[in-house]
């Protein structure tokens, strides 16, 4: 936060709590604890609401615990697909993000999928993976650090591993 946002904040929570002190004392003293209590609360909820404001990621309706209605699966499955964005600009910008974040992703994605969709073993087969993955297999190699991959790449790496794509003709 800079520096101007912070003391807009704080004006504007001294403001509040002097407005309410004044309108609880009457006639009275303005009380110190009451000002200070009153902006205190005022600066908190501002901040809640930046915060609010700068993590949402797409508007959804807010749906209570006890009720028997499920939001849409887009609301759900959006912060997940919105944080694999993330890490894919992030791997962009810097391999390291790709060797660290990204890839144990992409290669817990590839175990659970290839053995599901294409009945090979990453471990005991890498030749075979390899040979399937095609031109997308350094998205998962250990060995491959300086890279950084693309949407394209990401795109066609998740096609494959879940059998949508088939990039070596067989």
């Amino acid at each position: 936060m800079t520096a101007k946002r912070t003391s807009v904040i704080v004006a504007q929570a001294s403001l509040i709590g002097l407005l309410f002190a004044v309108a609880q004392s009457g006639d009275e003293l303005i009380s110190a604890q009451i000002w200070v209590a009153a902006g205190a609360v005022s600066m908190v909820v501002m901040l809640l609401r930046d915060f609010i404001a700068a993590a949402a990621i797409e508007p959804a309706r807010l749906v209570p615990a006890w009720s028997r209605r499920q939001q849409p699966a887009a609301a759900r499955e959006a912060r997940g697909l919105q944080s694999i964005y993330v890490w894919l600009a992030n791997a962009q910008d810097n391999p390291r993000t790709h060797a660290n974040v990204l890839r144990p992703r992409l290669v817990d994605l590839a175990n659970h999928y290839i053995p599901l969709k294409h009945g090979l073993d990453l471990k005991n087969d890498p030749a075979r993976a390899a040979d399937l993955l095609g031109d997308v297999a350094w998205l998962i190699d250990s060995e491959v650090i300086d890279r950084t991959p693309t949407p394209a790449d990401l795109h066609r790496f998740l096609d494959v591993i879940l059998e949508e794509q088939d990039p070596v003709p067989r």
